[in-house]
């Protein structure tokens, strides 16, 4: 049960950072312990400069999910570029994703958890905090039943949607990975697998007009109610995407370079006369 949901966020690679070091005097038996946790490390995150951290909410979408994304995206807002790709100097200490906070923090579940914390906390006086289940996202990308899903989003058990957030340049996007529905009244209304605004999720969610609302909502209801709850939805989304404002939409191009590797970027689609990313 749920509406499942996954977030995935960009970083710089944990392995380049918290890898074990050989050193000439390591014996054997040591040199093969490191060099088989690096092993690992490399099998969760990949060999590159960056890597992407993918986490899930089994009840996460709408309103909600903007608030959870901006937790993160606002935190990152606080270093500079260098901070966060370069372990010169002695900023960004008390960082998770920053190379020197991931070194004081020094193992991979620390570091996770970290993000974790960061894009849960619920200040008490944040509306709409309550919605879902804000608050309840966790670190997916070391499980085995989850084997893979740092590099294919399409891995996760999902209902609506995904969330990707780059911490490094500070910018994000939602995304719909299932079939679209123009007609649906949430995420399936979204073009399939191409980046979105916080605006234009939580509009899919709860409509503004009566083109776009969710009948559910108003069924039964007298035109001075309706035009109650359509008022609220202006209101109550327009406060949830506003901080949004100050943060790029990631580019579809730009998503691909995140998930390179996988095999939906990689295969052309046949007798197509639009290609399969192109908003439409």
């Amino acid at each position: 049960m749920g509406q499942r949901h996954q977030i995935f966020v960009y970083i710089p690679n944990p392995v380049k950072h918290i890898a074990p070091v050989i050193y000439p005097k390591d014996s054997a038996d040591v040199i093969l312990k490191k060099q088989n946790e690096t092993k690992k490390l490399i099998k969760e995150f990949g060999d590159k400069d960056y890597s992407i951290l993918a986490y899930h909410n089994q009840w996460l979408y709408g309103r909600s999910a903007l608030l959870n994304a901006i937790n993160l995206l606002k935190f990152g807002k606080q270093f500079d570029i260098q901070t966060k790709t370069s372990d010169k100097g002695y900023k960004g200490y008390d960082c998770p994703f920053t190379p020197n906070g991931m070194k004081r923090f020094d193992t991979p579940e620390k570091i996770t958890t970290a993000i974790e914390f960061i894009m849960n906390y619920k200040p008490t006086n944040t509306e709409h905090s309550g919605d879902a289940g804000f608050g309840g996202s966790f670190y997916i990308g070391g499980n085995e039943w989850d084997e893979g899903i740092n590099f294919d989003f399409t891995r996760g058990d999902n209902n609506d949607g995904i969330t990707i957030i780059d911490l490094i340049h500070n910018k994000y996007c939602f995304m719909n990975i299932s079939e679209q529905n123009k007609k649906g009244t949430n995420v399936y209304r979204l073009t399939q697998y191409f980046p979105c605004s916080a605006k234009e999720y939580v509009k899919a969610y709860y409509g503004e007009s009566l083109d776009t609302i969710n009948p559910y909502y108003i069924k039964d209801k007298s035109k001075e109610e309706i035009k109650k709850i359509l008022e609220y939805n202006r209101k109550a989304n327009l406060k949830c995407y506003k901080p949004f404002e100050k943060f790029d939409v990631l580019s579809i191009d730009e998503v691909k370079d995140m998930f390179s590797t996988m095999e939906l970027f990689n295969k052309k689609p046949k007798g197509q006369k639009i290609t399969l990313f192109e908003k439409k």
